[in-house]
């Protein structure tokens, strides 16, 4: 029964998470590090005897970290300490319910024992001499007249012994294997020496095992080794060689005669790859040499950066001004979707401020370069070159992007155009140029204030940018939106008490009879008949707030004296209860219906005799 449960514990939880859980009771019931290192040391003299006959276990005990003599020779183990005699019968007694399927009990077991090892540090995770790694371990003793490959090969094999980390080894391994082949292609190897390195790589590789990440970080290390003796050896080339050295064309590389080290390695480096080198360590003058010497500019690395994404971000002006002159495409993309544009785009408005200077001379030397149509198809880095201009306040950009001919109006993720953006960030002469230029003044944001350009310049209260929306014959009655109402931008103008705009609106032809109504779903701001409650209008408003010259303006221009609200309410009544007399003649002289009434029945003179009695009591 017990050993059913334990089999449909694996099933349904998987072996890996049963190991894991067994693994962190044993190591929680162990009191000390020593303990636990006895305990894993006796399992493994233990596996030894009695499961010797399976390659997994084999193979397991080899990369354990442990030499062999360690638990095969174990004399001063004290078996009879209590707790590890706890440990001990716990492991065997859960092992045992797997005993009728061996394969499974030899995999659970390994999986606990490898995961206290883990835990604890012990074996091939120990963490002695983790801050160590091949570079640091090989002296450069040797200069030997036939060149790097040899100084390596000697410098590796007497640097480095079996008592190095897991690691250290698997790099070394890399390293060896690398130069060897170099040595083979110089013509100091046989291929025999050549097979006898790769054969000493491949027994260290089975010997050290682990993961694929581990072997890339194994073949890092020693590509780091090999760069310190000479930065052309890197990944690339090294791939190469061992692409070359393993296939049907080695024929071709067998050396009758000893070639130097420079010629190996002239003949395995394009001008390609020496041109990518070259730019990442700024090199100005190899560059040019290599680019008129005919190397292809379009070559990328290995995150596809192309040679001019690499000279601006390394800030090399030179290069980057003689790359566009050899008309290198300037939208080819990274691996990351990134373009010269946007990547410099970006560090412009979110990199250091030093370095704006440089960025913003960047981006117009590329926006230079750009039509109508280049910007069609490239729509992302348009939208972005325009739209962070324009917030970013940076009217240069703006201004090149305009006679390059790009499309104005593209919208970000929230709607906003380059106009939206400029205004909401305060940037009114972007604005004006923008909408001088032609920019649609009649698209809305998409976002909790759903205004258009005349909205915003509304709201915020810039009358000169109002003066330029006017101009262009901007619709002066499209209706915005806050959190709350519905307003067009005349109605906005008198709730922001920015008089001089609703001047300016009233008299361009707005329409001074508009109402504004709720975006708050609740009973009240609905009518019978489920429409939208009409709230108030210009005149309304203007009334209540006391603004005698708007209400002045709004009776010229037609506005309504008569108009009742959803509750019944007259300017007359608004004007009455703030005891605006001025504004309550103005209102009856210009033919206000004394004799309306509110919903409650009331008239404007019964709202005032109220109000009065209220205020005298």
């Amino acid at each position: 029964m017990q050993e059913n449960r334990m089999l449909e514990s694996i099933e349904k939880y998987g072996v890996d998470l049963i190991a894991k859980i067994l693994g962190e009771y044993l190591t929680e019931k162990s009191s000390s590090h020593e303990n636990i290192l006895q305990f894993i040391l006796e399992e493994f003299k233990s596996i030894y005897e009695t499961l010797n006959s399976n390659i997994h276990t084999k193979e397991f005990l080899i990369c354990s970290g442990f030499k062999k003599e360690t638990y095969i020779n174990i004399k001063s183990l004290i078996s009879n300490e209590p707790e590890i005699i706890d440990l001990k019968q716990i492991f065997s007694d859960l092992s045992e319910m797997l005993s009728s399927n061996q394969p499974l009990l030899i995999d659970f077991k390994l999986r606990v024992i490898d995961y206290i090892m883990k835990n604890n540090k012990l074996g091939k995770y120990t963490n002695m001499k983790k801050d160590l790694k091949l570079i640091d371990i090989v002296k450069k003793n040797n200069n030997l007249a036939e060149g790097i490959f040899a100084n390596i090969n000697n410098d590796l094999n007497e640097s480095i012994s079996q008592d190095n980390d897991i690691m250290i080894l698997m790099s070394y391994a890399y390293a060896r294997r690398a130069v060897a082949t170099g040595l083979f292609f110089q013509g100091v190897f046989t291929y025999d020496s050549y097979l006898q390195a790769s054969e000493i790589f491949k027994t260290i590789q089975l010997q050290t095992g682990q993961s694929i990440e581990f072997q890339e970080e194994a073949f890092e290390e020693a590509i780091k080794l090999l760069k310190s003796y000479d930065i052309r050896l890197d990944r690339l080339l090294i791939q190469k060689m061992g692409k070359i050295v393993n296939s049907t064309q080695i024929k071709s590389y067998i050396f009758n005669e000893i070639n130097t080290y420079e010629e190996v390695i002239d003949l395995f480096t394009d001008k390609e790859i020496s041109l990518l080198n070259e730019i990442k360590t700024n090199s100005t003058k190899k560059i040019k040499e290599l680019i008129q010497s005919g190397a292809n500019i379009n070559i990328k690395d290995e995150d596809e950066n192309t040679l001019l994404i690499l000279a601006i971000l390394n800030k090399n002006i030179d290069v980057v001004n003689q790359l566009l002159e050899l008309n290198i495409n300037i939208f080819e993309k990274n691996l990351y979707g990134d373009t010269a544009l946007s990547i410099s785009l970006t560090k412009l408005y979110h990199g250091k401020d030093e370095d704006n200077d440089y960025y913003q001379q960047i981006c117009i030397k590329l926006i230079n370069l750009c039509d109508e149509n280049i910007w069609e198809e490239y729509f992302y880095e348009a939208e972005h070159a325009l739209i962070y201009a324009s917030e970013n306040n940076n009217i240069g950009v703006v201004k090149k992007l305009i006679d390059a001919g790009m499309f104005l109006d593209f919208q970000n993720n929230m709607g906003r155009t380059a106009l939206i953006q400029s205004l909401i960030k305060k940037n009114r002469d972007i604005a004006k140029l923008l909408i001088k230029a032609g920019a649609r003044t009649d698209i809305q944001s998409d976002s909790s204030y759903k205004f258009s350009a005349i909205g915003w310049a509304t709201s915020l209260g810039y009358e000169d940018v109002i003066d330029e929306l006017i101009k262009v014959g901007t619709n002066l009655d499209i209706v915005g939106s806050s959190e709350e109402n519905h307003h067009t931008p005349l109605l906005e103008a008198i709730v922001r008490k920015h008089s001089n705009i609703a001047i300016k609106l009233i008299e361009a032809g707005a329409n001074v009879n508009v109402y504004a109504y709720s975006n708050i779903y609740s009973e009240e701001n609905f009518d019978e008949q489920g429409n939208y409650a009409k709230k108030y209008t210009p005149l309304l408003i203007a009334s209540s707030d006391g603004n005698l010259n708007i209400v002045k303006k709004l009776i010229e221009f037609g506005g309504n004296v008569n108009f009742q609200n959803s509750s019944g309410y007259t300017a007359l009544m608004f004007a009455s209860l703030q005891k605006r007399t001025d504004i309550v003649k103005l209102l009856i002289d210009t033919g206000a219906d004394m004799t309306l009434k509110n919903k409650e029945g009331k008239t404007a003179l019964d709202l005032t005799l109220e109000n009065s009695k209220t205020i005298n009591s």
